[in-house]
């Protein structure tokens, strides 16, 4: 017998001649070049494994149905592509195409024709959807919800590891860098947030995935013992690693701000990641005599093609007590609001506070500092907010008429109705349309109009899918969103029309368990709108229809509610009783009852899993019919020389067996394995004589291999004689799987 090295990963052949034909070992203690189940299940592990961070950049499990269809996919289309005798060109084009239909079913059902046939609408949707997950990729910090576009991106790049990695196993032999490759999968989410967490849940699997490749990828040695020194081995790093000195403490570097101006993450994009997540601890206890927004800071900058409101930095002064104001405000009430710091971060530097800050002050002796342009509050460079922590605001509430806001002159198409080139037309024009069928003509009622039209729409933590490369064009097509979508549309609507606009980031009211005293969680984050009316400063507009109610709507009897639609709901549902006794209506359609927990609905093509399981079970039919049409994997009957003939005959024999569940193994040989399956069965006998003298004998004759193809019939027969026709057909069918989708 010669040494030859296998060029297939699963060891050396100990015999100079190749078993052409997937479905089991050579009995002649020749190792089959073929993969095996547990080798692909190895690799499949691997790229699963190194998907797990995933779960922390994203804020629910929704990211995993398609995460892990592009893990098995592109490898079971490998699979299939090498058993047809595809080189790595062909495969990678199968692969290619594998993903667009992936893709097209999965995330654009509704642009193909009959239900799964892509159409020419279908790469233009596609290329829509890319776009927009690369917008919100560059805007959101994790963790983020797992929008459709960003889902997209994910599950693309898991494809390109996943057919890589079974690509440098498979076909390259090479194990150590795929294992270098998947790393690489795995650091990623890491990088983009770091765990808060115990490290060992997400390194474990990807370590035990990781070495079960090593194993099945090497030549034969002591499993057992492998898998204990391995065993050891994590486990020794996993507990060693959480003791070390300096694990779990903060960096020797901290970035922070310096001299006057605060730099921030924009405030807007957390806010749905707040929304959708599942603390519902207090951040701040409020005591105040009327129910108002606490606001962090103000966006007045709309970046177009970002489609974002940002805002260029916050440069605030120190201040001792009063603060300079924003505007001088002709007409208003001033009210005290007491705050108690719960679980505010540490780290934040923007301050919550009630418009328009009149003063500030703190038993803490704490620094503040203050932005009269935007109105924002923050930290002196250093300080800190602690639980306990004790601040309070006195702020002036404008006291406005509708009469009084309506005479107003509104400064027209100035700096602060400022907008970028090219804001879609679809927008503006509904805009126009809505103000126009209104009847409205001053800046207040404008504002009302295109107020009471989105308050008319559908609030959802997951709005449908859109085709647009515009995420604006997409929400007011659907007419259905979230705050952030509301409000940032409401303002660029308003800029459009000339009216100064901007959005305002904060806190909606939150519970009220007693009188006068408020309970705010990171489930009232909110944005909303203000327009400046000189003389009442900033006025707060409301566009978000939020299912919770808890919001203050400005309407034409009372510009300046002292009242949320909540409570308005529990003394008389869809009425607001105004200072003055008048009632307005001001609930709107397409909102559910108020005593209805504001949830994130479940919609979207993987809500059930069932598309993903569909995949699945095409692939797996495919797969049967390439094994059973196909049983060599490469050629047809009429291509193969007697040799290969008889060894087929053999690897349809063992295949069979693997579907009763008798293996070969390496240790015996054809005549000892044909006798544990079929007993003294005369074929067996001759079947294995016969595959020993293809192994060994330089010629074999077109009889040879009728009588082993014979041979191998009449053992087949033997076996699934007694069996019934069901029983047969489950036999049958578990032999074609492990051979046409496994390769064993």
């Amino acid at each position: 017998m010669s040494a030859q090295r296998d060029p297939h990963p699963g060891g050396i052949l100990m015999s100079a001649q190749r078993d052409p034909h997937p479905g089991g070992i050579l009995m002649s203690a020749q190792r089959d070049p073929h993969p095996g189940m547990r080798l692909v299940g190895a690799a499949v592990a691997m790229v699963a494994a190194a998907c797990v961070p995933l779960g922390q950049v994203f804020i629910d499990g929704r990211w995993a149905w398609p995460v892990l269809a592009a893990v098995g996919l592109p490898v079971a289309i490998a699979q299939l592509s090498r058993r047809c005798g595809a080189g790595p060109w062909l495969a990678l084009a199968a692969s290619v195409a594998g993903w667009f239909g992936f893709a097209a079913i999965a995330f654009l059902p509704d642009s193909l024709g009959v239900g799964f046939l892509p159409t020419a609408d279908t790469p233009v949707a596609l290329a829509a959807l890319w776009a927009r997950g690369v917008q919100l990729a560059r805007v959101q910090p994790a963790p983020v919800y797992p929008d459709l576009g960003m889902l997209l991106l994910v599950a693309t790049g898991v494809w390109v590891v996943a057919h890589t990695v079974e690509t440098m196993v498979f076909r390259f032999g090479s194990p150590i860098q795929a294992i270098l490759i998947a790393l690489m999968l795995w650091m990623t989410p890491l990088v983009i947030r770091p765990g808060d967490g115990h490290a060992w849940p997400l390194t474990v699997p990807l370590l035990a995935s990781a070495t079960w490749l090593l194993l099945e990828s090497g030549s034969p040695r002591p499993r057992r013992l492998s898998w204990a020194i391995a065993a050891v081995a994590i486990t020794t790093g996993v507990t060693v690693g959480q003791v070390l000195p300096g694990a779990g403490t903060s960096g020797w570097l901290r970035l922070g701000s310096t001299g006057g101006t605060t730099a921030t993450i924009n405030p807007i994009v957390n806010i749905r990641a707040r929304l959708v997540g599942q603390d519902t601890s207090p951040l701040l206890h409020v005591r105040s005599p009327r129910p108002t927004y606490l606001r962090l800071t103000a966006l007045d900058v709309y970046d177009g093609r970002r489609e974002e409101w940002t805002t260029g930095g916050i440069r605030s002064l120190p201040v001792a007590r009063r603060l300079p104001p924003d505007e001088t405000i002709v007409a208003a009430d001033e009210i005290d609001v007491d705050i108690t710091v719960a679980g505010l971060s540490p780290d934040t530097a923007l301050i919550p506070a009630v418009y328009q800050p009149l003063e500030v002050s703190t038993r803490s002796g704490v620094a503040f500092r203050y932005d009269a342009r935007m109105a924002a509050l923050t930290l002196a460079s250093g300080e800190r907010l602690q639980p306990n922590d004790r601040y309070e605001i006195v702020a002036a509430i404008p006291r406005a008429t509708a009469e009084a806001l309506r005479e107003v002159d509104v400064p027209r198409y100035g700096s602060e109705s400022a907008l970028p080139a090219g804001i879609p037309a679809p927008v503006t024009e509904l805009a126009r349309q809505i103000v126009n069928e209104a009847g409205a003509d001053s800046a207040f009622e404008q504002s009302l109009a295109i107020q009471h039209e989105l308050r008319s729409w559908t609030y959802s933590l997951n709005p449908p899918p859109g085709h647009g490369a515009s995420a604006m064009v997409t929400f007011v097509r659907n007419r259905e969103g979230y705050c952030e979508q509301f409000a940032g549309t409401m303002a660029v609507m308003l800029r459009s029309l000339g009216i100064p606009a901007r959005v305002a980031v904060g806190f909606t009211p939150g519970t009220s368990p007693t009188p006068g005293e408020y309970v705010i969680t990171q489930q009232n984050a909110h944005a909303w709108v203000e327009v400046r009316f000189p003389g009442f400063g900033w006025v707060t507009f409301e566009p978000t229809p939020r299912s919770d109610g808890d919001v203050l709507v400005p309407t034409e009897a009372n510009p300046v509610p002292r009242t949320t639609v909540k409570s308005l709901s529990l003394a008389a549902p869809f009425e607001e009783q105004d200072p003055d006794g008048e009632q307005a209506a001001v609930e709107p359609r397409g909102t559910v009852p108020a005593s209805q927990p504001a949830t994130p609905t479940r919609d979207g093509p993987w809500a059930s899993g069932r598309p993903a399981m569909l995949i699945w079970l095409g692939v797996a039919a495919v797969a049967v019919v390439m094994a059973w049409r196909t049983p060599d994997g490469r050629r047809g009957e009429h291509d193969l020389t007697p040799a290969e003939r008889a060894l087929r005959a053999r690897a349809r024999v063992q295949r069979l067996g693997r579907g009763l569940g008798v293996h070969p193994t390496l240790a015996e040989t054809d005549r000892e394995y044909m006798r544990r399956l079929a007993g003294t069965h005369p074929a067996g006998t001759r079947l294995a004589s016969l595959a020993a003298a293809v192994d060994y004998a330089p010629y074999v004759t077109e009889s040879d291999a009728q009588q082993a193809e014979d041979a191998a019939r009449e053992i087949a027969e033997h076996l699934l004689r007694s069996r019934s026709a069901p029983r047969r057909t489950a036999i049958r069918i578990r032999s074609a799987l492990r051979a046409g989708l496994f390769g064993v």
